[in-house]
């Protein structure tokens, strides 16, 4: 006997979905979308918070070997490796090695030129590196700036001033926030920079 599959009879029941629960599978998909966007921005708010971190570790550093030697170092290997701090890699052009002590200002990192590369935050591609005289800011001034970070320096920026510039094209983002609590630079270039010290 052959089977013949028959049309739904409209009197008993609907084989589609019903409007209740379309709604209620579209609430659920927005629930996991806002749990995936919230995880997303805790990620980012928590590279932020380590970034910022590492950025005043590093100007502390920077503070007790200035205070040790009279000099700011040009490169930051300088603050782990003192046959490192020679007149080349001080701001100040002097060899620092008969005065920087028995060991190093800050834990070893990966090197990245005269900077060091972020890697071991998880921060791909971003270097931190030292400057001097920032545009914007007073003569003689010294700064530790972060570069190649991609889109997180957004949030690095709002975690700076309080400004969320999500909507600003890189290119328009301003060369100066002075006014903010932690960072005082930031360059079209993808870098950040936070004061250290005045002179």
């Amino acid at each position: 006997m052959r089977m013949i599959a028959s049309l739904p009879d409209p009197d008993h029941g609907q084989t589609g979905f019903s409007l209740v629960e379309l709604i209620v599978a579209i609430v659920i998909l927005g629930v996991i979308t806002a749990g995936a966007m919230a995880a997303l921005d805790g990620g980012a708010q928590s590279k932020t918070a380590t970034l910022l971190s590492k950025m005043n570790e590093v100007a502390n550093a920077v503070a007790i070997y200035q205070k040790a030697t009279g000099c700011v170092p040009s490169s930051m290997v300088v603050l782990f490796d003192k046959s490192q701090a020679t007149a080349s890699h001080n701001f100040c052009g002097v060899d620092t090695q008969s005065s920087y002590g028995n060991q190093g200002y800050m834990a070893p990192m990966p090197v990245n030129g005269n900077g060091v590369a972020l890697e071991q935050l998880g921060i791909a591609g971003g270097v931190l590196r030292l400057r001097q005289n920032l545009p914007g800011t007073t003569p003689n001034n010294y700064a530790v700036e972060v570069m190649g970070i991609g889109d997180l320096l957004y949030p690095l920026m709002q975690a700076c001033n309080g400004i969320d510039y999500s909507g600003t094209a890189l290119a328009s983002l301003p060369q100066d926030f002075s006014g903010g609590a932690n960072c005082v630079y930031v360059t079209a270039d993808n870098a950040v920079g936070m004061l250290i010290s005045r002179f």
